[in-house]
């Protein structure tokens, strides 16, 4: 992603919309929406938040409902999404997840279940595979890393 797209999470309809940066007008344009949802998933769902990998190739978002991290590719010359996948967060309403500095791990929290998971990102696929670290963590709502 350049410096000419953004992003924002829209929380009430689980999509996530894709835009042009105008900087004369100091406005977005939007260009592309995609649902965080899978497609299949009937019933109530919110988001919560989203990330872009340190590499700017994916971007996650989290799903409150479903309780699913999505994961979109991101066209390096166009800067359209494109769904990867979606993986279960293990527990049930995801409030927030951050990469470690490095990229290889994410953490997600879960605010109902209270409880956190690091899950293993596959860099060039962007995928994620629970690991076997997990922790109670009591109505958790963010995780952040603090800089050395």
């Amino acid at each position: 992603w350049t410096r000419d797209y953004g992003s924002a999470e829209r929380y009430e309809r689980s999509v996530l919309p894709k835009c042009n940066w105008m900087p004369k007008t100091a406005s977005f344009a939007v260009f592309q929406t995609v649902s965080t949802k899978p497609a299949d998933f009937v019933g109530n769902n919110s988001t919560a938040e989203i990330f872009i990998d340190p590499t700017g190739k994916f971007v996650y978002g989290s799903n409150r409902g479903d309780n699913s991290l999505a994961c979109f590719a991101i066209d390096p010359a166009k800067g359209t999404l494109t769904l990867v996948g979606h993986t279960p967060t293990q527990g049930k309403i995801p409030r927030s997840f951050m990469m470690d500095p490095s990229g290889t791990f994410l953490i997600a929290v879960n605010q109902e279940s209270n409880d956190l998971y690091v899950f293993k990102r596959n860099i060039k696929s962007g995928e994620l595979t629970l690991t076997e670290s997990s922790a109670f963590v009591n109505r958790p709502v963010c995780v952040i890393f603090v800089p050395k």
